[in-house]
């Protein structure tokens, strides 16, 4: 209900969207409440385009060949760019120059939460007797220069550039760590959902390591069955 009441939740498996297509919601609602409250990261580019894109659309400038060339044009530069079959239906059409973000100055810890409640993953590897508890963000590679700005808030971890490097990620592995620079942000500004549930179950492993409790039956024993229910969500 943030929102108004707009807009539509969808469920695919395990997978839970919200919509908003009304052009009108997203003319008086969404652009608005983005323009007031600005992303941060280079989402706030493809926000900017899609921005454009919509009061092109609420002026019926898509229904000229121009104003649709500007929108295909637009749309190319926004997230994954354009389907083979755009491409194939507009073969003159060249993307607009994409702008970079404005860098982050300041991360709110507050705004740190929320974005990690996105973006983030609480784990938990085993290798035989040994278990390694791990918080990761993920983004495109071209927030790469973002996900350092988090080494710097936590004073830890590191980046990796992964998956044919179009994607990178940063990286809390160490107990000790988890244990003195994850754990107190994440219990002082909790995420929401499910996902500050799954902190909790994590919370727990990282202390039984912390206090070394891993290495008793017991304490083994738990952290298989915390894990078992870790990032697992109802149907």
């Amino acid at each position: 209900m943030f929102f108004g009441g707009i807009g539509r939740i969808h469920h695919s498996l395990t997978i839970v969207s919200f919509n908003v297509s009304r052009l009108q919601d997203l003319v008086f609602v969404i652009l608005p409440h983005f323009k007031d409250y600005p992303l941060l990261t280079q989402k706030s580019i493809d926000f900017q385009l899609f921005s454009s894109i919509v009061e092109l659309i609420n002026k019926g400038l898509h229904r000229t060949e121009e104003g649709l060339n500007q929108i295909v044009a637009m749309k190319a530069a926004m997230n994954r760019g354009l389907s083979e079959k755009l491409k194939a239906g507009f073969p003159n059409v060249t993307a607009v120059v994409r702008e970079n973000a404005l860098p982050i100055t300041h991360m709110d810890p507050h705004w740190v939460s929320g974005f990690s409640c996105g973006d983030g993953c609480f784990n938990i590897s085993t290798n035989r007797n040994s278990f390694t508890p791990r918080f990761m963000l993920i983004q495109h590679i071209r927030d790469h220069s973002l996900l350092l700005k988090f080494k710097d808030f936590f004073g830890c971890g590191g980046t990796i550039i992964a998956y044919k490097q179009t994607t990178c990620e940063y990286r809390v592995n160490s107990i000790k760590n988890c244990f003195e620079c994850i754990l107190p942000h994440f219990d002082k500004f909790p995420s929401l959902g499910w996902k500050e549930q799954n902190y909790q179950i994590w919370r727990e492993i990282v202390m039984i390591l912390y206090k070394g409790s891993h290495q008793t039956v017991e304490g083994k024993a738990r952290i298989l069955k915390l894990k078992s229910v870790l990032n697992k969500y109802p149907n």
